[in-house]
């Protein structure tokens, strides 16, 4: 078989990852149910898109999975790959984004956009929202913000190569395997989770909440359960909780890897870790100075929302 042949049946076999990945997703919001039998209408929505991106899935794993030869893509590859499944994936979102709330086609593949590329802008009334969509729409940015690449690398270990793995923007490897790496990936992604849901549930959230505003956190996407965001709750502790999950989600893995293997001279000596906290510095002073006045001169409250909004 041809070098072109035989890397078209390789794209189609991660096109089929990809759906199989993506399908179990739409299973994740359905855990609210039991909790709240009047959001049982809402399953059909969530059931029928993620059946038929399974079936497709299998359909393309199973049959082009027995023509390859199992080689590496390369990077132009790995682009068409990553690209063609975020635009497929933002589509799916927006299914039951749409027939739940009753807008257009056009808003709901805004929302799964904004979800997916963790962008965090929403047109959604977060206050008459069930809570199955409140939980599809932070599960879509928990898995945009460890990059579908990496999770769909982190699920089977075949053959990959460099090509998706930078073209979805980690081009920094923790161990010298680029499946292993990933696997810490979303380990590390999975812990810093874990640490802000049992975090943010002992700081006073409900557990609900507490899940929502970890996935999002860590992210750095922002969607809340709340229309006045973390302002709801106004507590100096969650806060601080929700900036420790951003600062974790925003940094380098390979550098958090570095601090968790106790090298604390190289992470203090790490040119991003340096840069970022001058940054967060000055900006941090600059929004104070402007906020001063909007608090009433407390100091404190300032501080909190200028540390906060930076």
């Amino acid at each position: 078989i041809s070098r072109k042949t035989n890397s078209t049946h390789e794209i189609f076999t991660r096109f089929g990852y990809i759906f199989l990945i993506y399908s179990s997703m739409f299973l994740i919001p359905l855990l609210v149910v039991p909790f709240n039998l009047d959001e049982f209408i809402y399953i059909k929505y969530f059931i029928t898109p993620g059946f038929i991106i399974a079936i497709i899935g299998f359909v393309l794993t199973r049959y082009y999975r027995k023509k390859n030869n199992y080689i590496s893509i390369n990077e132009i590859e790995g682009c068409i790959v990553v690209v063609v499944g975020w635009i497929i994936s933002s589509i799916a979102g927006a299914w039951p984004i749409s027939a739940i709330t009753g807008y257009d086609f056009t808003l709901g593949l805004f929302e799964s956009v904004s979800g997916w590329t963790t962008t965090g802008l929403s047109v959604i009334n977060i206050a008459e929202a069930p809570m199955i969509l409140l939980l599809f729409r932070s599960t879509l940015q928990f898995v945009g913000g460890a990059g579908l690449a990496i999770v769909m690398l982190a699920a089977f270990t075949l053959p990959i190569g460099a090509g998706l793995y930078k073209i979805e923007g980690r081009n920094y490897q923790l161990v010298p395997n680029a499946v292993r790496s990933a696997k810490l990936v979303i380990k590390l992604y999975f812990l810093y989770t874990l640490f802000g849901i049992l975090a943010l549930w002992a700081a006073g959230m409900s557990f609900f909440d507490a899940v929502n505003h970890s996935m999002t956190a860590v992210s750095t996407g922002g969607f809340s359960t709340k229309a006045e965001s973390i302002g709801y709750w106004d507590s100096a502790l969650i806060e601080f909780i929700i900036i420790i999950l951003m600062i974790l989600g925003n940094m380098n893995f390979l550098t958090a890897y570095i601090l968790l293997s106790g090298k604390i001279k190289s992470f203090l000596k790490n040119t991003e870790i340096r840069f970022a906290s001058i940054i967060l510095l000055i900006f941090s002073v600059l929004i104070f100075i402007n906020n001063y006045s909007s608090f009433n001169n407390n100091i404190l409250k300032s501080l909190r929302v200028a540390f906060f909004e930076t």
